[in-house]
């Protein structure tokens, strides 16, 4: 094989290679960390199911509820602002008895970000470290960081323990 043969079989081997490559799904896959927080019974410590929550982002133009008052969840994903190293929560309980704007707790992330390239069908994601977490403790008793560096991997970031009676 000459030369020139030599260098038409490469380009077409790069070419079927570089197709091959390409994705014809897109960009399916998460690009960015959202963390997961467990609900907990402070008494127990184990993870609880809880309704009669809705969960909003505070300072959030329009509805910005991720968690309406008819849900039941053991968890929520709560999404950082890439553009803010500050995002709060508020959480508000629509039980009967505790359907009180006094007793809303607010759940607040200190953060840095970090951009990070996906891929050419995703383009750019964030990771997000958590420097800092605080909330108010009307109904809730603590907060754990279980893991700071929040990225794509599915599993639990923030423990959240709730007053309950058991």
């Amino acid at each position: 094989m000459g030369k020139k043969g030599l260098i038409s079989a490469s380009v077409a081997a790069l070419a079927i290679l570089l197709c091959g490559a390409c994705s014809s799904g897109g960009c399916i896959d998460g690009r960015s960390g959202v963390p997961k927080v467990e609900f907990r019974s402070s008494a127990t410590g184990a993870a609880i199911r809880l309704d009669s929550l809705r969960i909003s982002g505070v300072g959030a133009p329009g509805d910005s509820a991720i968690i309406g008052a008819a849900t039941s969840t053991s968890y929520v994903n709560l999404p950082l602002k890439s553009d803010s190293h500050l995002t709060a929560w508020c959480i508000s309980y629509k039980q009967k008895a505790l359907d009180y704007p006094q007793l809303n707790d607010t759940l607040t992330f200190e953060y840095d970000t970090t951009p990070y390239f996906v891929s050419d069908d995703c383009g750019v994601g964030f990771r997000y470290y958590i420097n800092n977490l605080s909330c108010t403790r009307h109904l809730i008793d603590s907060v754990e960081l279980v893991e700071p560096l929040v990225t794509t991997v599915d599993q639990v970031y923030v423990a959240l323990y709730f007053r309950t009676q058991e």
